[in-house]
């Protein structure tokens, strides 16, 4: 037996993930319904996300939205559709491109300059967190007026909480990024090709939804994990609801 703690996209997607492969698991939530930070709703006609607005589409993400049957449901962004961040009270444009970064008023000059000694620095360390990792690659003004809020949008989390190994090593691997970011954009004639931003006409809600209902007789919900005892290969989770003995325990 496997056990997940947290009900959330990742923890659910795993079980879908091991459900594929025929292996034994129990997912426990502490909150009474699942999805996590993913929380979709309509509010007077109009479509609310508590959490994450988008995912992208890579070949990993379409995979699972075929095997959930939700393809019909996908809204895919229109490649040249803008991509806003309000700042300093306005809604400002996203540059997509190093000659958009050169007119866009998000970054100063020295925000600018600042970035030319990108090339310079260390590449990613795996144990830092992303905050870390963006801010000592492009410095401070560029993280947080534009790399954060974007990052941050798409996971719903704060960076300095989120670790490069566990959430960005494989971002950079796919975009063929090794130590420099700015030597990347430049060999990519100025703009990084990223898949295509996705959502679904009922909120990004619809795909963890899909998700629990699939798995629904694995997910315990309204269940907190109190405290963990054991050894690999045998694990006791006590819960509010009773122990869960596991072989393999996973956060």
């Amino acid at each position: 037996m496997i056990a997940i703690v947290g009900g959330g996209i990742s923890g659910l997607a795993l079980a879908n993930e091991l459900a594929a492969r025929g292996l034994p698991f129990v997912v426990i939530e502490e909150s009474a319904v699942s999805g996590g930070v993913i929380r979709s709703a309509r509010i007077d006609g109009h479509l609310l996300e508590w959490g994450p607005q988008r995912t992208r589409l890579t070949p990993a993400v379409r995979g699972l939205i075929d095997a959930l049957g939700l393809a019909r449901e996908m809204i895919v962004a229109p490649s040249d559709l803008p991509l806003l961040i309000y700042r300093d009270n306005a809604l400002r444009t996203v540059p997509r491109s190093l000659a958009e970064f050169a007119r866009t008023d998000l970054i100063g000059i020295g925000g600018r300059m600042r970035l030319l000694a990108e090339p310079l620095t260390a590449g990613a360390d795996p144990d830092e967190s992303v905050a870390r990792y963006f801010t000592r690659k492009v410095g401070r003004e560029l993280y947080e007026n534009l790399i954060g809020p974007l990052y941050g949008g798409l996971y719903a989390s704060d960076p300095a909480d989120m670790l490069v190994g566990l959430s960005l090593t494989h971002a950079l691997r796919d975009l063929g990024i090794g130590r420099s970011l700015l030597a990347r954009a430049v060999r990519g004639a100025g703009t990084l090709r990223v898949p295509a931003a996705v959502s679904f006409r009922h909120g990004m809600q619809t795909l963890t939804d899909a998700l629990y209902a699939r798995h629904r007789e694995h997910v315990r919900l309204a269940t907190r994990v109190e405290r963990i005892t054991g050894s690999d290969g045998h694990f006791v989770l006590h819960t509010s609801d009773g122990d869960v003995h596991a072989e393999r325990v996973v956060l």
